[in-house]
C-alpha cells in the first residue's frame, strides 16, 4: 500500500473524512483526512473505509470528478 499520513480537519457534519493524492518535490503520498467532530469507532471506520480507496488505486484511476459519483461505483 501506498505511504499515507493522517491528519484531523474541522469540516461540515456531514463530511466523515475523505482522502487526498499529495505530490510533493517528485514524492507522492497519500493523506487521510478525518473530521475530529465524531467519536473514535466512527473516525476509525471511516480511516478504515478510506484505505479501502487507497487500496483500490481509485485516486490512481479515477478522473476527479463527481465524489459522489466514485462513491456509488464503489459501493454499488
Amino acid at each position: 500500500m501506498m505511504e499515507h499520513r493522517v491528519i484531523y480537519m474541522k469540516m461540515p457534519v456531514d463530511a466523515k473524512g475523505f482522502v487526498i493524492k499529495t505530490f510533493d518535490e517528485g514524492e507522492d503520498y497519500v493523506t487521510v483526512v478525518l473530521n475530529p467532530c465524531y467519536n473514535w469507532e466512527q473516525q476509525h471506520d471511516t480511516y478504515e473505509h478510506e484505505l479501502k480507496h487507497i487500496e483500490a488505486k481509485d485516486l490512481d484511476n479515477y478522473n476527479y470528478g463527481d465524489a459522489d459519483e466514485l462513491e456509488a461505483i464503489r459501493h454499488a
